[in-house]
């Protein structure tokens, strides 16, 4: 379960650490549960204030696979073409 308040994620009732950037894309994908999020949609909701950054869709595949790893894997869907959702 997600708590917004406090951007706490709990799973089998423990609380996971998620990374800021984790946080920020969990955030977004909880938003639009169900829809897909495009990778131009992701860096800028996560990575919007850091533009002197050079953020690839190798490094949106990366905090992707390093979230799923937090939470039952097939909870975020890729959505071949279109981007990532989570399905609750």
């Amino acid at each position: 379960s997600w708590d917004p308040k406090s951007k706490t994620l709990f799973h089998k009732e423990e609380s996971v650490f998620l990374t800021k950037r984790e946080t920020k894309l969990f955030e977004l994908l909880v938003e639009k549960a169900g829809v897909p999020c495009s990778d131009d949609e992701i860096f800028f909701y996560v990575w919007g204030d850091e533009f002197d950054k050079v953020i690839t869709n190798s490094s949106i595949r990366t905090l992707i696979k390093n979230l799923r790893k937090k939470i039952p894997a097939d909870l975020i869907k890729n959505q071949y073409g279109v981007g990532y959702k989570i399905n609750f």
